[in-house]
């Protein structure tokens, strides 16, 4: 699975690893890791998720961001609230690709679009 961090949203996407092909899986609405975290732990039990790749916003310079620390300190909580191993990926160009003209569901539907971008392109570096 993978998690595109969002002030407002965690985009996920899904894959097989058998067909090595990502999926928009949905959103989470980031209001509380309280919240956040119980519905991360039930997609993970449902849907057996043996692995998370979470996307880190570098500047296309890559250099780190605000938003980059903010994902960072998203990624270490994580990591000490499951025992899902947890793998960071650099996500730079995913959310602007991934986000649709003129839809008001942008925010949402744009983190779920780049979660899936950059798990396929993890899958296809990792094979």
């Amino acid at each position: 699975m993978a998690i595109d961090h969002g002030s407002k949203y965690l985009g996920l996407a899904i894959a097989d690893e058998r067909i090595n092909i990502a999926m928009p899986f949905g959103v989470v609405e980031n209001n509380g890791e309280e919240c956040a975290l119980n519905e991360l732990k039930k997609i993970i039990s449902e849907k057996n998720i043996t692995k998370i790749i979470i996307g880190r916003p570098l500047a296309l310079s890559g250099n780190i961001t605000e938003q980059t620390q903010i994902t960072d300190q998203f990624i270490a909580w994580l990591k000490k609230e499951i025992t899902t191993p947890i793998e960071v990926f650099d996500e730079r160009f995913t959310t602007k690709m991934s986000k649709l003209p003129d839809s008001k569901k942008n925010n949402a539907e744009g983190h779920n679009s780049a979660a899936a971008i950059f798990l396929q392109d993890y899958l296809e570096r990792t094979k």
